[in-house]
């Protein structure tokens, strides 16, 4: 492409050709100024004809990319994003997806890509909000064009923006999909690994990148009749096998939908028990289960003050609710006690200072209280957004006292059934005793409160966090006059 050049070949798919060889050798900071002066020409050129706008839609992708390049290469931190890389790559992406410029749905999941990497790496909140809607546009695209056939790219596409809604399942059969077409090519392989690892953050010991990038791993691997041709055209021919490898091939692998974990995701379990407390009037004795957190979590006005989440059929000060059936420990009588790694009698029982709000066990079945502060510090079970009912790798985990005794946490036969807000159902395991147990996803985020069996459905149910949260920050102002008021005796 120099050559050419050289010799005065002004054509636009050459100039692009030549950047493209700039980007793969990892000079993007070359490539930026050819494309600067590539878009100049091409905005420049008389009358935009439809070849005109393709080819400006490629330099706008291939711009988005060189400055991804320098994004992702300065390897962003939070106390370091690299706003610029990443403010101009999102610009030129998001040109090229708004004017619909040549191949715009690239933009579009790229841009996606890039918003959810910024959400990841420094908090932005209108990215993340702006990835999820790029990520419905381009499920909806590909739904709508189904009938016709979907090119290589846009199942990809769409297991991106699955991944975006973190939905697991549904990106895993898109990429199975994407995987299984007959254009593949062990270069589209490659890019969506980098792609996925680079800017999705994916990892092979972690969910959902133990979901996925075997996958990909597996398909550059292959042999045989399925070897993927490098830019297209016909699968190689076999290569025979030496019959030593033949015996080796294929030793381990995944039987079924379950997978390993890797030692931290035990390690994140056990952070999480060190927040859930025993209900009851003893030490000895609980009837129920709830969990701590700072009241910095609802409200930055409240840091340092400790509260508490359980059942209203565990533990009220609502007056109706006491005298009705079953018999919540009334206050006075009702304290928690911690007893994640201590033994029995080095258990902690700490006092309920307040009582500072309620929800009936027909609505929202949930009670706030303050109580004393704990002898360490514990942090707060992060929060998660609300399960994914269309994932049908989705499992709940449920960390709690079942039957009074010490901290259980049910990890088997474990799927969510169904998700009818304000209600979740899943298969989780309990017992009595468990009312009130932190409910959390497979990443150990909290998603919900549990609270009781449903027979009909064959399954426990728990009160989604977002409606909790959602009734207490609408009744602020009783929770405020609670916590000026005086504690309990």
């Amino acid at each position: 492409a120099t050559a050419l050049q050289a010799g005065g070949q002004r054509d636009f798919t050459v100039a692009r050709q030549r950047i493209q060889a700039l980007l793969e050798q990892g000079r993007a900071t070359e490539a930026i100024v050819a494309l600067r002066v590539q878009q100049a020409a091409l905005e420049a050129a008389p009358g935009a004809t439809p070849e005109a706008r393709a080819e400006l839609g490629e330099c706008l992708g291939l711009l988005g990319r060189a400055y991804k390049d320098l994004y992702i290469a300065a390897r962003p931190q939070p106390t370091e994003p690299r706003q610029h890389d990443l403010d101009a790559a999102r610009a030129a992406y998001r040109r090229g997806y708004a004017e619909r410029l040549g191949d715009w749905r690239r933009c579009a999941v790229n841009l996606m890509a890039l918003n959810a990497m910024a959400a990841r790496v420094a908090g932005d909140e209108a990215g993340a909000a702006e990835a999820r809607a790029l990520a419905t546009a381009l499920i909806e695209d590909a739904a709508a064009r189904d009938a016709t056939g979907l090119a290589v790219w846009d199942h990809a596409n769409v297991a991106e923006s699955h991944l975006a809604c973190g939905r697991s399942g549904p990106a895993r059969e898109a990429l199975v999909r994407y995987l299984e077409h007959p254009d593949q090519t062990a270069f589209g392989v490659r890019s969506t690994l980098h792609q996925l690892q680079r800017v999705w953050g994916l990892c092979a010991e972690e969910r959902p990148g133990s979901d996925l990038l075997p996958l990909l791993s597996a398909r550059l691997a292959e042999g045989g009749a399925r070897a993927l041709p490098e830019r297209g055209g016909r699968p190689q021919e076999p290569t025979p096998l030496d019959p030593r490898e033949g015996t080796l091939r294929n030793l381990e692998r995944v039987f079924g939908e379950t997978t390993y974990q890797p030692l931290s995701w035990l390690h994140d379990a056990l952070e999480r028990a060190r927040c859930v407390v025993r209900i009851g009037p003893r030490r000895d004795k609980g009837v129920g289960t709830g969990f701590l957190f700072d009241g910095a979590w609802l409200d930055e006005s409240y840091a340092g003050r400790h509260f508490v989440l359980t059942n209203a059929h565990v533990t009220t000060h609502d007056q109706a609710l006491l005298a009705g059936w079953p018999k919540p420990v009334p206050p006075g009588r009702c304290g928690v006690t911690f007893l994640a790694g201590v033994a029995a009698e080095e258990a902690v029982h700490l006092k309920v200072l307040r009582y500072l709000w309620t929800s009936a066990p027909k609505d929202l079945d949930a009670t706030l209280l303050e109580i004393e502060a704990p002898r360490d510090a514990r942090a707060a079970p992060p929060l998660g957004c609300d399960p994914d009912a269309n994932d049908p790798s989705a499992r709940l985990n449920v960390i709690g006292h079942p039957s009074g005794l010490p901290p259980h946490v049910s990890l088997h036969d474990n799927e969510l059934h169904s998700v009818e807000p304000p209600q979740v159902f899943y298969k989780t395991p309990t017992a009595g005793g468990s009312s009130g147990s932190p409910v959390f996803d497979h990443d150990w985020n909290l998603v919900a409160l549990h609270h009781a069996a449903d027979a009909e459905r064959g399954a426990n149910e728990g009160i989604l966090m977002s409606a909790i949260l959602d009734a207490m920050r609408r009744d602020e102002a009783a929770i405020r006059a609670a916590l000026a008021g005086p504690a309990l005796a």
